[in-house]
């Protein structure tokens, strides 16, 4: 990427610096949740997605593997904003059609 490639860009403001910041927020509380999630957790007995992706991670443990926590977290987010993206869109088309015809 060029902002990584050339440091005197990363000092103009550009639009997408705020989204930088913003990702770097997001991991970080992914991060904090994972190990929230870690310490609850009951191998062999999974809660969710996490727990499922934890043991997983477990069994191929020094394993050369694709597994691992960044994966985690990256795979973590995508879900994350997949789903808020398409139910805001779903929910902003529901409103508009109850504006478009409240008689419904």
């Amino acid at each position: 990427m060029i902002y990584d490639s050339f440091p005197l860009v990363r000092n103009l403001p550009l639009p997408f610096i705020k989204a930088f910041e913003n990702f770097k927020t997001a991991v970080k509380y992914s991060s904090q949740f994972l190990e929230e999630h870690k310490k609850t957790r009951d191998p062999g007995d999974p809660r969710d997605f996490v727990d499922c992706y934890l043991d997983e991670l477990d069994k191929r443990a020094g394993e050369d593997s694709p597994f691992s926590e960044e994966e985690l977290i990256s795979n973590s987010l995508d879900l994350h904003f997949a789903g808020t993206d398409s139910i805001s869109n779903t929910l902003l088309t529901a409103f508009l059609y109850l504006m478009a015809y409240p008689h419904v």
